[in-house]
């Protein structure tokens, strides 16, 4: 069954977290000595080399005349281009495999004795990035099941982690536009407030 179908009885929820959150920190534990993974088996040590290497076609079609997104999201594209090597300094150390789409709405669990995972479903863009590519996702659905701050007293996250939350999920939205044509402009507005709320105070 789905996880975000589970019954909302405590005793549930802790066995599914813990099973969970174990599961991605040894996913995480897998790491490569030759860095972040690129396309074509090819790697690179820095984050933001990598980086660039994956988001560059999503801003320009970010750009393009013909991308759905509104001038005020091209220039917050743009402001948040600009600034990557700052927000993803903390974190351009070592690399780890992720799933990079590990939202419940991805994952199985095993009803109705252990509701522990049973399998994780679209691993389309797994591959060697960073640890965070795969903890903001568990914000995207059931955030009542408190993943992430389960997954941080066992792991705790680089500072800065809330501020690059809402960074990688507004580029992540955006290469799912670029993929699939979706768009909401609401739902990035609102993701890019809070992105520069965060990024004001730092």
């Amino acid at each position: 069954m789905s996880a975000h179908e589970l019954p909302n009885n405590p005793i549930v929820l802790e066995h599914f977290r813990e099973s969970y959150t174990d599961l991605l920190l040894t996913l995480h534990d897998n790491q490569s000595q030759q860095g972040f993974e690129l396309a074509e088996e090819r790697y690179d040590p820095c984050l933001i080399k990598a980086f660039d290497s994956w988001m560059a076609p999503v801003l320009r079609y970010v750009q393009s005349s013909c991308s759905p997104f509104s001038p005020r999201l091209k220039d917050a594209y743009i402001s948040m281009w600009e600034n990557k090597e700052e927000i993803l300094s903390p974190i351009n150390t070592r690399s780890s495999l992720v799933h990079d789409d590990c939202h419940v709405g991805n994952v199985l669990f095993n009803p109705p004795r252990t509701f522990k995972v049973a399998a994780i479903l679209d691993p389309c863009d797994a591959g060697y990035k960073h640890r965070e590519f795969d903890i903001f996702h568990l914000y995207d659905v059931r955030p009542d099941l408190k993943l992430v701050e389960r997954y941080q007293e066992k792991v705790p996250l680089a500072e800065g982690f809330e501020l690059r939350r809402w960074f990688l999920s507004l580029w992540d939205d955006a290469k799912h536009s670029r993929n699939i044509g979706w768009y909401d402009e609401p739902w990035l507005l609102a993701k890019v407030n809070q992105f520069n709320e965060i990024y004001a105070q730092r």
